[in-house]
C-alpha cells in the first residue's frame, strides 16, 4: 500500500510539474557556470530528467543575493561539485523573474537547492549558503541513495 501511494504521488507530481511548467519558456535555456551545465528551462530539465533518469537540482537564486553569489564563486567552482553535477540535471531559477515557481516550491530564503526526482518528487532541500564540501557530500549521498536512475 505504501509503495502504491509513493508511485501515485510521483505520477501526480510529474504530471503536475509538466502541466504547470509547460507554458514557461525562458529566453536562454542553457548556460554554464564554471564547468557546470546549467539549464534555466523547467520543461527542458524535466525532459532531460525523464530521458536520462537523473535527479534534478533546482537552484533558486537572485542576482542581489550575496550568499547566492558566494556559492557561484566557491561551491559551484569546486572540482568535486562539478564532477558530481554530471549525475544531475542542474537547473537555475531566478526568483525575481519566476515568482510563480518560488511560490509553487514554497521557497522561503535564498539560496535554496531542491533535490528532486522525476519518479519520486522532492528528495530534499538545502537552504542558505552551502560550502563546497558539504554540497559535494549531499550530492554524493543522493547519487548513492539510488535516486540516480541512469542505467
Amino acid at each position: 500500500m505504501k509503495k502504491l501511494i509513493v508511485i501515485f504521488s510521483a505520477v501526480v507530481l510529474g504530471i503536475g510539474l509538466s502541466l504547470f511548467f509547460r507554458s514557461y519558456h525562458f529566453s536562454t535555456p542553457i548556460h554554464r557556470s564554471g564547468k557546470i551545465k546549467w539549464i534555466t528551462s523547467i520543461p527542458t530539465s524535466l525532459k532531460e530528467a525523464k530521458k536520462d533518469g537523473r535527479p534534478m537540482v533546482l537552484d533558486f537564486y537572485a542576482t542581489w543575493c550575496e550568499y547566492c553569489q558566494l556559492m557561484e564563486k566557491t561551491s559551484y567552482q569546486n572540482s568535486k561539485v562539478i564532477q558530481l553535477s554530471h549525475d544531475f540535471v542542474m537547473t537555475r531559477i531566478n526568483v525575481d523573474k519566476h515568482k510563480n515557481l518560488t511560490e509553487y516550491f514554497g521557497i522561503q530564503g535564498l539560496p535554496t537547492l531542491v533535490f528532486a526526482s522525476f519518479k519520486t518528487g522532492e528528495i530534499g532541500r538545502l537552504e542558505g549558503y552551502i560550502p563546497p564540501n558539504e554540497l559535494a557530500h549531499v550530492m554524493s549521498e543522493v547519487v548513492q541513495s539510488g535516486q540516480n536512475q541512469k542505467k
